[in-house]
């Protein structure tokens, strides 16, 4: 009878510290290296035109894999207004997306980025992971969308590489610099770049930001150095550093945003790192 007394003693205090250890493990908050799926409820009362965002309570590290996928609708307003993650596709933009798509940013101050009813990429920086309506308003909204978020570290080969891009390859004559580096679609891109190059006579040299004493060409500065994902790729501006994630998959294309390459001298020694 003693001894009986004592084993369930025994196993009486196991069983005790085994609930306090696992309370406290518990209570740890989610970072970027857990492979398990989040489930969450973002009200469409958070309307990012507002700076109002949902905290997911998820840190994340730059470089984890996102994965991120939700369902559900909300409205935003009456009539014909309710919409799933993708936004509204019956109204004009706002903010470059369509209304009522579910957006996302990594920190307070993070770049914002569309997320829709699916989303997969690499986190461009390290910070709290943010949810958001795109909407410019909240008074009229109702509803919620379900989203589920992963995310994960996974082991990826990171490509790097040197290359001089001649001022010859001016982008208004469509003429670009194959970077011979091949990018996938999400992967985190930095590109830095060294040196000038001169775009003709007079004081019309400059580095990869290009001249500030001209006028625009294209939107940007004459001698800033651009980049395209794909022969067909949308144009974009790295000047002398850059880091985001890549649009598109596809081989990387530098060019100098000039109309013309009669005049041009001088290249750009351009740092490519794919993460």
């Amino acid at each position: 009878m003693v001894r009986i007394n004592w084993l369930n003693s025994l196993s009486k205090i196991t069983i005790a510290y085994a609930l306090i250890f696992a309370s406290v493990i518990w209570s740890v908050p989610v970072y970027a290296d857990y492979s398990g799926r989040t489930s969450l409820s973002v009200s469409s009362a958070y309307s990012t035109g507002l700076n109002r965002w949902f905290d997911t309570g998820i840190d994340i590290v730059n470089g984890s894999v996102l994965s991120i996928n939700s369902n559900g609708t909300w409205r935003l307003g009456t009539g014909p207004r309710e919409c799933n993650a993708n936004g509204l596709s019956n109204f004009p933009a706002y903010n470059g997306y369509l209304y009522g798509t579910l957006m996302g940013k990594i920190g307070r101050n993070g770049v914002v980025f569309p997320i829709g009813t699916e989303y997969k990429g690499y986190a461009n920086a390290t910070g709290r992971l943010f949810l958001g309506n795109n909407d410019s308003n909240l008074d009229d909204n109702s509803g919620s969308i379900n989203v589920s978020i992963r995310v994960s570290q996974e082991n990826r080969k990171r490509k790097k590489g040197i290359v001089s891009v001649p001022s010859a390859y001016s982008t208004g004559l469509n003429k670009w610099f194959d970077s011979g580096i091949d990018v996938e679609k999400g992967s985190g891109l930095s590109i830095n770049s060294n040196g000038t190059w001169r775009l003709g006579s007079g004081p019309r040299v400059c580095n990869a930001n290009g001249l500030s004493n001209f006028p625009l060409y294209n939107g940007y500065l004459y001698g800033t150095l651009m980049g395209k994902i794909g022969h067909n790729g949308t144009a974009f501006p790295i000047g002398t550093e850059y880091n985001g994630n890549a649009y598109a998959t596809g081989r990387l294309f530098l060019g100098n945003n000039d109309s013309n390459s009669d005049d041009n001298s001088g290249f750009i020694d351009v740092s490519i790192e794919i993460r």
